[in-house]
């Protein structure tokens, strides 16, 4: 399967950043290690999936790497 279209670059606010914090702590997402690897933070889980903000939105085996983590 294809990756989604990466969406345009732009700078996270300070809400998405307080957002992925909290998820991490959750414990629903990948582990702490694993994020500081792939240089990815996670801003927003819903039933349609999980958006993540990435170092380079043209970074496609970082893209990669979160899709195959996804299953």
């Amino acid at each position: 399967m294809p990756l989604p279209p990466a969406l345009p670059a732009k700078l996270i606010s300070e809400a998405e950043l307080a957002a992925g914090e909290t998820l991490l702590q959750s414990g629903k997402v990948l582990d702490l290690e694993t994020w500081k690897q792939l240089q990815a933070l996670p801003i927003h889980l819903s039933d349609d999936g999980l958006l993540v903000a990435i170092a380079s939105n043209s970074d496609r085996d970082t893209r990669e790497q979160l899709e195959r983590s996804e299953e």
